[in-house]
């Protein structure tokens, strides 16, 4: 019968009625007599008040915008390479979050943490928080963001509420990334700028096991002069080529 935009928001309770967020797009196929309609969200569908929605002209109409490809928690007037520093239990929920495919809580998009998989972002069915994964879709967890009219958290001109207290950080805000966008500033944050698994120039790499390599990498191999600490506390100093060691080595 047309197309729609959510006019005010609406949290499903029922079976059979889909949840809508101001500015979704919704396809109508039905305008029941009682007041509910009847079309689809994405690949949602059900029933919904059809006073919570308006019909748009054939001019008006226009595809709806995707959820982002990755958010990032930043203040007012961030830089691209820019993040929130953030402390006690958020400051773990510094970095990037890519949204998870496929995926809905609460009818809405998920995003997780690219290091911490078990962080998310995620709506609780009134608000936006970041949360662990067993916490997803409640009322728990460390940061909140008081606006359920909004599709996506980057959406909302509300600042983020951190804990303890519950208190507003103001200016802070989820920003949008694309998938572009956050390859690039995931390699900028990397301080041998060669991707995850691939370190290159001076550094240290911690492995699984517990030990370390200092020196010099050459994408992603130990090369030239450099210090291995084992796990069991010997430190092993000498020079490698592409992994291997090479020449004298010494031992204490």
């Amino acid at each position: 019968m047309g197309k729609a935009r959510c006019m005010q928001s609406f949290h499903a309770e029922q079976k059979g009625e889909i949840s809508l967020a101001v500015g979704d797009l919704v396809l109508v196929t039905d305008q029941g007599s009682d007041g509910w309609w009847e079309g689809s969200c994405g690949k949602r569908k059900g029933i919904f008040p059809g006073a919570f929605v308006q019909l748009m002209p054939e001019w008006e109409l226009e595809e709806v915008r995707p959820p982002p490809a990755a958010l990032r928690f930043a203040y007012d007037g961030a830089e691209f390479h820019e993040h929130a520093q953030l402390h006690g239990l958020a400051a773990s929920y510094e970095g990037l979050f890519r949204l998870v495919p496929d995926r809905l809580v609460n009818d809405r998009p998920v995003w997780q943490h690219h290091l911490r998989p078990k962080h998310m972002i995620a709506f609780n069915g009134s608000g936006w928080m970041a949360q662990l994964e067993s916490q997803l879709g409640t009322a728990m967890g460390v940061m909140l963001l008081r606006d359920g009219g909004c599709a996506s958290p980057d959406l909302s001109d509300k600042s983020w509420k951190v804990t303890p207290g519950w208190k507003v950080e103001k200016g802070l805000r989820c920003v949008a990334m694309t998938a572009d966008e956050a390859d690039a500033w995931e390699a900028a944050q990397n301080p041998w700028g060669e991707g995850k698994g691939h370190p290159h120039g001076m550094g240290e790499l911690l492995l699984l096991d517990g030990s370390a390599h200092v020196g010099m990498f050459v994408h992603g191999a130990a090369h030239g002069d450099g210090v291995y600490y084992d796990c069991k506390g010997s430190v092993h100093s000498g020079a490698w080529d592409g992994n291997k060691r090479v020449g004298r080595f010494e031992v204490r």
